[in-house]
């Protein structure tokens, strides 16, 4: 009886630490996610630094992890040349029912395939991105999945569809406050008007 009771205080003591590990690396992981928008390649070279730690994590921190990665690339102007990390993330989100996520790694997924040229992938995983949930997809990232798709039909001389994409992705960027792709819409759309 003795026994069992060293067993399972052994055993206590190792779960606690293992949960307070992992809430060690989530609330990092959160912190490196608040960072991205403001100082992308800081928060490149903090992953970077995480990088050892992350074999032996659980599936959760890694999948989380591992979307940082692609969105500090994505941010630090890195072209994707593969989607097969961020379909992975899409993957266990789906599984295991992390909705919250989703949005953000579909777009992902999309902005991969616009790099990489395939229209029709970034086509609808963009849109899959927007037709989530509202409550887990902010006006920002809405904004930017539509002037995805504008870029993608101007790119394919749909000029007139181009055009509306980012007269969509330019009232939601207001919506946001984010002046810099506001900007970004309009030059698209006096650009778009010229041809």
């Amino acid at each position: 009886m003795k026994r069992i009771s060293v067993i399972f205080s052994v055993l206590s003591i190792l779960l606690i630490t293992a949960c307070s590990h992992e809430g060690r690396q989530m609330k990092m992981l959160a912190d490196v996610d608040s960072l991205i928008m403001v100082n992308a390649d800081s928060a490149k070279s903090i992953l970077l630094g995480m990088d050892r730690e992350m074999v032996d994590a659980p599936d959760e921190v890694k999948a989380y992890y591992n979307l940082l990665r692609v969105k500090t690339d994505d941010k630090t102007f890195v072209e994707h040349t593969s989607d097969s990390l961020i379909c992975s993330v899409a993957d266990y989100y789906e599984k295991v029912g992390r909705r919250e996520r989703l949005p953000e790694t579909y777009y992902y997924i999309g902005r991969a395939n616009v790099d990489m040229k395939n229209s029709e992938k970034a086509l609808f995983y963009l849109q899959k991105a927007i037709m989530q949930d509202s409550t887990f997809v902010s006006p920002n990232l809405r904004g930017r999945a539509y002037a995805q798709i504008g870029y993608i039909y101007h790119r394919n001389c749909l000029f007139e569809d181009a055009k509306n994409m980012h007269v969509i992705a330019y009232t939601y960027f207001k919506e946001s406050g984010d002046t810099l792709f506001m900007r970004y819409c309009k030059d698209e759309i006096r650009t778009i008007d010229s041809l």
